[in-house]
């Protein structure tokens, strides 16, 4: 009769403690699967909402650049630059594209090989009619569009290795809230599949994500996720069709069947990645979610029962010869221990989770001290466990807000669970490096539903945000820089320049990203100076020096260059750099410079001959006037009768004296020439006049003369005698040029000339004479200088020298078939006068 009794009671202390123990690992199954499930979600909502937060970057950045509907070349280059050098700091982001409001490419950014391209104008595409342009319409400020998760497809086939994808849209508006555009980006996610089994790994092997159609996205068999893109068509739903219909009917929750433990949670990717948990979801956001799901077999749930038996059936089994008492002690220790250890339990599979997540974990009290950090945290701050454990958060932040009094409300809202899910703060670590870290809170609470602590997950963003910094400066120096900049690799192909390069070259980016920089040469600089360059670079340095290239429209310039070897980390030459300066203008200046200082010289002495000649026409003026008075004396005294050879020797003596009066009278021309004494003048009647006044020399050679003005020609502001004489001059020229001719003709035209500064009016005298010497230039012009066998060479000089007076130019050129034209530009404004 005592041994029923302590049988009872020894069975009923092996089955309390068998179903203590069960229930226990039961427990600590649950919460270990229902933690899994939510740290997952967190790792996916956590990349949704990375992936947001960096093309909202991108737009703001965008924004402030003031965009318009209308996008100018310029803008639009800046724009693509700034994308595809954000695009190499984010190898997830697959496509990049700028619509316009009408679904037309203005920007597409393609990843090709690791590296962002920029796709040709003409390459562009109209996306209108495509799903996700459709649903991005209807974006209000602030608001994100996420398409479904599925394998990217090219051509109207599956791209292999299936490459998974999520599209990514945010509007771009301006400053007063106008919508211009959106941009569009094709996220990879692998990053976020390898994120999510990351987080999973160590909690269930048996961890899924699957789309509200019920297909699996991720799952441990690999032959089964996708099925509504491959052929297989595998859904979770057809295999759990019962339990998927409780999945889908909640949010979140956890259930066990004759099949295993099932436990599941819900992503809403609108929500999640706008980092709104307050955001009112419409039908279609509700609809599109994924859900994670954890499964625990039932040979997983039923792997505790084996293991008590294995552990404890034998030490029951000497139980029975145990006495009463030690049998009864154990069931009340038992019974005593049971809620702390279950809160132990929850709290050491916490912990064993966020020490194996490679995110830095900390958990605070209420009081906001520090009872726990994994080594991931400790490695990041430098500090040991036990520097930390106890201490007030507090006391890792920098001097900022928290250490001016906000602390105080930073406690209050943590007690009162109002901090935010995910906030960014600032940390010092031991050596007092600045740590900006991104964290997810979680709250954890006790078994009367009071908070007990807090657990804070974050992620290293300090570099990165530097990285965003330093790449915004160096993007903006580098675009805005006054000097060319072109970075080409070891082949030789050019992959970047800036937008001074188009400017100055008129090549745009994407004619010539690919090419060599050989598509600039002109032919002009020396090959061994090439040869040089590449000598100097390929071993390390650095080569100064000028080279002559080529626009794209044909123009020679001149630069002043400097190409330098970019190492990478490893010191291994990856890249050339080339700035140059277009020194095109300085030359030119420089020539300038030269030739006026020569024309100076060339003035000073012509300045000398110019007194000289004046001082001599003024000295031989008078006695030649006698000597013509003496011969007009001779000729008309009728007393006694010359003979007829003392005649004929007076008159060749006045022809002698009046060709040297001409002389005289072109010398004082030419060394004091008159002031201006302008009017307003019809130049076709100046012209039929001066043309009548030689009428006797035309008729005498039999010269054939057209006239063509123009009809309606403005009148000019000139002098008329001036004019007319540098007319004259002309006229005679061509004369004399025809004389020799058979059928001697000249051709006077006068026709308005409309120029970029003012009006001008265009005559041309042309003769059919014997026509110029190229070679001479404006030779003819210089003073003294003739190919006739009399004159004094001034008549030309003079006729320059007068229509400077009056602003204009003169040039002459030989006509084809024999003759010389001389044209004669006049400007219509007043001339100013000397």
């Amino acid at each position: 009769m005592l041994f029923i009794p302590l049988l009872l009671v020894i069975y009923g202390v092996m089955q309390t403690h068998y179903w203590l123990t069960i229930n226990v690992e039961y427990d600590q199954l649950m919460v270990s699967q229902k933690l899994g499930v939510e740290l997952s979600r967190k790792v996916v909502a956590d990349n949704l909402d990375h992936v947001v937060s960096e093309i909202q970057f991108l737009v703001s950045h965008i924004q402030q650049r003031t965009p318009s509907p209308d996008l100018s070349e310029q803008q639009k280059r800046e724009i693509s630059t700034f994308l595809s050098t954000s695009s190499r700091f984010q190898p997830w982001f697959d496509q990049i594209r700028y619509l316009d409001l009408e679904g037309n490419e203005i920007i597409r950014i393609n990843r090709i090989q690791g590296q962002p391209e920029a796709v040709a104008s003409s390459k562009l595409q109209n996306k209108s009619d495509r799903y996700y342009f459709t649903q991005m319409r209807s974006l209000q400020p602030e608001q994100a569009y996420i398409s479904p998760l599925d394998l990217n497809i090219e051509g109207d086939q599956i791209e292999l290795p299936v490459k998974p994808t999520i599209r990514v849209g945010i509007g771009i508006h301006t400053a007063l809230g106008e919508k211009v555009g959106y941009l569009l980006v094709n996220y990879q996610g692998n990053q976020l599949i390898n994120d999510f089994k990351t987080a999973s790994s160590h909690i269930s092997e048996q961890m899924m994500l699957v789309n509200s159609r019920g297909y699996w996205l991720i799952s441990p068999n690999k032959d089964q996720s996708w099925g509504f893109m491959l052929d297989h068509n595998e859904r979770f739903s057809d295999v759990y069709p019962q339990e998927w219909r409780r999945i889908q009917d909640a949010p979140a929750g956890q259930f066990e069947n004759d099949q295993g433990l099932f436990s599941f949670n819900t992503v809403y990717p609108y929500q999640d990645a706008s980092n709104r948990p307050d955001l009112s979801l419409n039908s279609e956001a509700k609809s599109y979610y994924w859900k994670v799901i954890s499964f625990a077999p039932v040979a997983l749930l039923n792997a505790p029962r084996q293991q008590f038996l294995r552990s404890n059936g034998l030490i029951y089994l000497v139980s029975l010869l145990l006495a009463f008492a030690g049998a009864y002690l154990i069931t009340r220790a038992s019974q005593r221990n049971d809620a702390a250890q279950q809160q132990n339990n929850y709290e050491r599979s916490f912990r064993r989770v966020l020490e194996n997540i490679q995110l830095a974990a900390i958990t605070l009290d209420t009081h906001g001290k520090i009872i726990f950090c994994n080594d991931y945290f400790l490695q990041l701050s430098g500090f040991q466990r036990e520097e930390l454990l106890g201490q007030d958060w507090v006391n890792l932040m920098p001097n900022d807000e928290f250490r001016s009094g906000n602390y105080t409300r930073f406690l209050e809202a943590l007690q009162s669970q109002q901090l935010p899910e995910r906030s960014e703060s600032a940390l010092s670590s031991k050596q007092g490096q600045r740590l900006l870290l991104a964290w997810n809170n979680t709250y954890t609470f006790n078994g009367g539903g009071v908070i007990a602590s807090i657990s804070l997950l974050g992620r290293d963003v300090t570099q990165q945000r530097e990285i965003e910094e330093q790449l915004v400066k160096l993007s903006m120096a580098v675009e805005q820089s006054p000097n060319t900049v072109m970075i080409a690799n070891l082949l030789g192909q050019i992959e970047y320049v800036n937008p001074r390069f188009s400017e100055l070259t008129g090549y745009k980016p994407e004619e010539v990203i690919g090419l060599s920089p050989s598509v600039l040469q002109s032919g002009l600089t020396d090959p061994d100076q090439y040869r040089e360059l590449w000598r100097t670079i390929s071993k390390g340095g650095t080569w100064n020096g000028t080279l002559r290239n080529r626009k794209k429209n044909g123009v020679i310039y001149s630069e002043k260059t400097t190409i330098s070897p970019i190492f990478d980390s490893r010191g291994r030459i990856s890249h050339y750099l080339s700035s140059k300066e277009d020194i095109t203008e300085r030359l030119q200046l420089r020539q300038e410079v030269l030739l006026q200082s020569e024309e100076t010289r060339k003035n000073r002495e012509l300045a000398a001959v110019g007194q000289m000649a004046n001082m001599v026409a003024h000295d031989l003026r008078n006695p030649l006037s006698s000597i013509k008075m003496a011969l007009q004396i001779l000729t008309k005294n009728t007393r006694q009768p010359l003979a007829h050879e003392r005649v004929e020797l007076i008159n060749i003596s006045q022809e002698q004296v009046l060709y040297m009066e001409g002389i005289l009278n072109d010398l004082l021309s030419y060394s004091c020439p008159n002031q201006l004494n302008s009017d307003w003048l019809t130049l076709e009647k100046l012209l039929e006049t001066t043309v009548i006044s030689l009428q006797k020399q035309i008729q005498a050679q039999q010269i054939h003369v057209a006239e063509d003005y123009q009809k309606g020609l403005p009148t000019v502001f000139g002098d008329p005698v001036q004019l007319r004489q540098i007319f004259s001059n002309l006229i005679i020229n061509a004369i004399q040029a025809v004389s020799e001719r058979s059928d001697p003709a000249i051709t006077i035209r006068a026709t308005l000339l409309i120029t970029d500064s003012e009006p001008k009016i265009q005559i041309s005298i042309t003769d059919n004479g014997c026509g110029i010497d190229p070679c001479l230039g404006d030779k003819v012009f210089e003073p003294f200088f003739t190919q006739k066998a009399k004159g004094t060479g001034l008549g030309l000089s003079i006729v320059k020298q007068r229509v400077e007076l009056h602003r204009g130019s003169i040039s002459f050129a030989p006509v084809q078939g024999g003759g010389t034209q001389a044209t004669l530009i006049l400007p219509i404004n007043p001339a100013a006068t000397c």
